[in-house]
């Protein structure tokens, strides 16, 4: 490895662990906020935490993205355990409606690409964002099935489980 490299993987290294400190210091910091209820500002964020702004903003985005809480026009709240990312509310609702139809069947594969375009969820992790709750209920699997690893319906069909454990 040239010197470069070292250089290189030292920076992602540490570009990586502030994220992880973000990330960590703002679950730390919101738990106590209320669900629903706008949280601190970026800059009140940075400055309590001790971060810079953009490393805040990566670990809301990373935040956002793992459906913990919503950015929107400038400001953020927090989601309930269980509350669905407001973008991800039609993918929810689409899906539902297609495996009572049979639409989709049990054992097949979600089309995740097709489902993220018609929702506007552009990486996959809002795409597996968007699919929590219908994996919690049981109606959707993360498993390695005949088309690969990906979400497929599951195989007892419309027969959601409690939600007692979300």
């Amino acid at each position: 490895m040239n010197t470069s490299q070292v250089h290189t993987d030292r920076r992602r290294a540490e570009h990586q662990r502030r994220l992880t400190a973000a990330v960590l210091g703002i679950q730390e910091r919101i738990q106590s906020h209320p669900y629903g209820a706008d949280l601190p500002t970026t800059r009140d964020l940075a400055r309590d935490l001790r971060q810079r702004e953009s490393h805040i903003r990566m670990g809301l985005k990373a935040l956002e993205e793992r459906g913990v809480l919503v950015l929107r026009h400038m400001r953020a709240f927090r989601l309930a355990p269980g509350e669905l990312h407001p973008d991800d509310v039609t993918l929810d609702h689409e899906v539902r409606q297609r495996i009572r139809s049979g639409e989709y069947a049990p054992g097949s594969a979600l089309p995740t690409g097709i489902l993220a375009d018609r929702h506007g969820l552009d990486t996959p992790e809002k795409v597996g964002r968007a699919c929590r709750r219908l994996i919690a209920d049981g109606l959707v699997c993360h498993c390695h099935g005949p088309f690969g690893p990906g979400l497929y319906v599951a195989s007892c069909g419309w027969a959601p489980r409690s939600p007692a454990g979300l």
